[in-house]
């Protein structure tokens, strides 16, 4: 088993989370934070570019993306979870207990793709990718992150590090993407 890979008792446990929803009449607002990047390469090369970079079995920063056994390497399907586990040199099981977030993917097309977070994250939400032509060769990459904190402890986690973590990494995955063929990144709102 490699260390993107889920054992058999943690993937029983992921089949088992429930997904959390946005509400609205919560105590806690529902926040967005939205990013995006034009690439210097036509749309559908980068979306064929960026599937593979988050297909490829690798860290982004301390976040390693952990797979059921056998999808490690292969392109998300529709309905497949997953967690991101905080690798901070922990056992498995205390990774996916304290430093991980589960979640499902419910939208899959070549340009598009979104996934919704499960029972055991410290917030409720979805996050969405897009990626549209923008003109003379170049495309713009979306990501909006919708979620609602669900008590203290997610407030404390969002705001100390895990939105600037989030934000990371998915500059990370949009750079080694536009690297994978030799594109640019012509103008972001990453930090």
């Amino acid at each position: 088993m490699s260390g993107f890979e889920m054992g058999a008792a943690a993937e029983r446990r992921l089949a088992a989370r429930r997904p959390l929803a946005l509400d609205a009449r919560a105590p806690v607002a529902i926040k967005r934070n939205l990013h995006e990047a034009d690439i210097g390469a036509d749309a559908d090369a980068f979306a064929r570019a960026f599937i593979a970079t988050l297909s490829e079995p690798r860290a982004f920063g301390p976040i390693r993306i952990k797979r059921a056994r056998g999808r490690v390497g292969q392109p998300f399907a529709l309905g497949e979870r997953f967690l991101g586990a905080v690798d901070l040199g922990l056992p498995a099981w205390l990774t996916e207990r304290f430093t991980s977030d589960f979640a499902e993917i419910i939208e899959l097309t070549p340009r598009r793709a979104r996934y919704r977070y499960l029972d055991g994250c410290p917030m409720a939400g979805v996050s969405s990718f897009e990626i549209t032509p923008a003109g003379d060769g170049r495309c713009r990459f979306s990501a909006l992150f919708e979620y609602q904190e669900l008590g203290g402890l997610g407030i404390s986690v969002l705001s100390r590090f895990g939105l600037r973590l989030h934000d990371r990494v998915v500059a990370e995955q949009v750079a080694a993407a536009a690297r994978s063929i030799g594109a640019d990144i012509l103008w972001t709102t990453f930090a």
